[in-house]
């Protein structure tokens, strides 16, 4: 009795961490729907300081109009306003590719729960901040997108080694591939965010919407943690 309250323990702990490695792991490559949504919020359109023109533009036809997200809509950015979206996304993915190696060390020189602790401030400080941010006045993109990419990180490399508790080891391979294919699969979350936003454009707004997974993030590291 005991083996199997084991065995389905360790399913449930990897169950756990795919959810994870799904909803947060590569979810910063999901980056161009959430460009739309920034474009048609107006962020960073102050950088274009008037002296927008057409050889120094670019053009989506995804906005949100006054009324809220309308895909038939058309805004044009400046080359200054997509250099600061571009340089957010940069950092993002460069951060989530840099800190594999010393999150690899980090994870066998502390516990489970400190761990994921600690990767779970940073998705859920990530997707407060991304959600309060304005180009304005609070400016937090990159440093948001950035932590986002740390917390996906550590989720992908928490998630390798719990595939090893996992018996018969047949089923290894296997968990092994589904978080990897998970992880690709994560960028359509902000693609989701942002096809529901045009459902209801009134309340599904940014900030609600990095709330939500904010709390949702909060419910699953916590189950990590306590796993």
């Amino acid at each position: 009795k005991k083996t199997e309250i084991s065995a389905s323990l360790r399913w449930i702990t990897n169950v756990c961490h795919l959810i994870s490695v799904f909803l947060f792991g590569g979810i910063i490559f999901g980056w161009a729907p959430l460009k739309l949504v920034l474009l048609a919020e107006g962020q960073y359109s102050e950088s274009c300081a008037g002296n927008m023109n057409l050889d120094d533009a670019s053009t989506t036809s995804k906005t949100v109009s006054g009324d809220g997200y309308n895909e038939n809509d058309v805004i044009t950015a400046c080359a200054e306003q997509m250099r600061c979206y571009n340089a957010i996304f940069t950092l993002g993915q460069f951060l989530l590719n840099f800190a594999s190696l010393p999150v690899g060390f980090f994870i066998d020189m502390i516990s489970k729960p400190v761990y994921f602790t600690m990767a779970g401030i940073c998705q859920i400080t990530g997707f407060i901040l991304f959600g309060i941010s304005d180009s304005n006045n609070l400016d937090y993109f990159a440093i948001a997108y950035g932590l986002m990419a740390l917390g996906g990180s550590m989720s992908i490399i928490g998630a390798l080694p719990a595939s090893f508790l996992v018996r018969p080891r047949r089923y290894q391979p296997l968990l092994l591939a589904a978080s990897s294919c998970l992880f690709d699969a994560s960028s359509i979350i902000f693609y989701l965010i942002y096809k529901i936003a045009l459902v209801f454009p009134i309340a599904f707004t940014r900030k609600r919407a990095f709330f939500g997974l904010a709390i949702v993030a909060f419910i699953v590291y916590t189950i990590l943690v306590a796993c």
